[in-house]
Formats: C-alpha cells, structure tokens, sequence
C-alpha cells in the first residue's frame, strides 16, 4: 500500500498533508493529537484495512517528507560572501586586521 491508496480509502489524510504543508499544523501537532493520524490509521482506524501498523508507518513517513520540504524551503538565505564575514546568526560583520 502506498500513499496514493491510503488516501482513497481516507481522503481525511489529503487535508492532514495540506495543514503539514502549508504549516498550519506540524507533523508531531499531527501525530501527538489522537484526533488526528492517529485516529485514522493504526488501530483505532474506521476502514478495517487501514488498521494494519504499516499504513501509519506509510503516512508518517510521507507526511514527514512534506514537513522537512516546508521547512527547507522558508528557511532564510544563506548571505554571500566569504563565510567568515559572517555569524552563525546571518549578521554581517567587517573583519580587521
């Protein structure tokens, strides 16, 4: 089973992947709230084929991926010029002799 089958059976997890990746919500948000993935799949899931441990296993390594993929992408540039002219924080600074 994949995550394309996952959904069909429970189009409930389309909406948990738009909140992982729009960062309404985050992906332990998700996993730690029992109303959420964990009420969906595993076994307290409502469709006897999604109780089986490896579709939560499936889910949460996909919704894990789109988690990581957010946060690369809002993460701040990197400032140019040569490494040392910079801190840890991003903060330019001149360097003296």
């Amino acid at each position: 089973m994949d995550w394309q089958s996952l959904t069909e059976i429970e189009p409930a997890l389309r909406d948990l992947a738009n909140d992982v990746i729009t960062g309404r919500h985050t992906l332990g948000e998700i996993v730690l709230d029992w109303r959420r993935l964990p009420s969906l799949l595993g076994k307290y899931a409502a469709h006897p084929r999604l109780r089986h441990p490896g579709c939560y296993g499936i889910a949460y390594r996909h919704l894990a991926g789109l988690d990581r993929a957010r946060r690369e992408r809002v993460r701040p540039p990197v400032p140019e010029g040569p490494p040392e002219t910079h801190n840890s924080k991003g903060t330019t600074y001149e360097l003296r002799n």
